[in-house]
């Protein structure tokens, strides 16, 4: 096999012979965002984060307008962020959802609802047993 195909990841970046792949991809596949954002001074600055990329704005002299715009991308971010992360919250908890039973009767309609002692009960033993 081709030396250079060894060293190669898909990407066509360098990557450690006993590695499938480099470490930028590695940081995407981990989910890590990287971005390399060029400063005035004509230099690549790898940056992690959009509050990351306002700070690195405010220090190279952004005026308000620029400054605005990147506020209201994290603030974007942000709340994409956070709806993936409740969407992830919401289908680990409906993979395993704790078990709740009717122990109280009404008697008026005949009929059985869960008592808020045995919603609690149900809820902690799920979460810490």
């Amino acid at each position: 096999m081709n030396k250079k195909a060894e060293t190669t990841c898909s990407c066509s970046k360098e990557k450690a012979f006993d590695e499938e792949l480099c470490p930028e991809c590695q940081k995407i596949q981990k989910g890590e965002k990287h971005l390399l954002v060029e400063t005035q001074g004509k230099e690549l600055v790898e940056v992690n984060a959009t509050s990351d990329i306002i700070k690195l704005a405010i220090s190279s002299g952004a005026d308000l307008d620029k400054l605005e715009k990147l506020l209201t991308l994290k603030e974007r971010y942000d709340a994409t962020e956070a709806r993936k992360a409740f969407v992830k919250a919401m289908a680990d908890f409906k993979k395993n959802p704790p078990d709740i039973y009717r122990d109280m009767q009404n008697k008026q309609f005949d009929s059985w609802y869960t008592s808020l002692n045995g919603l609690d009960l149900g809820v902690y033993f799920s979460i810490f047993l």
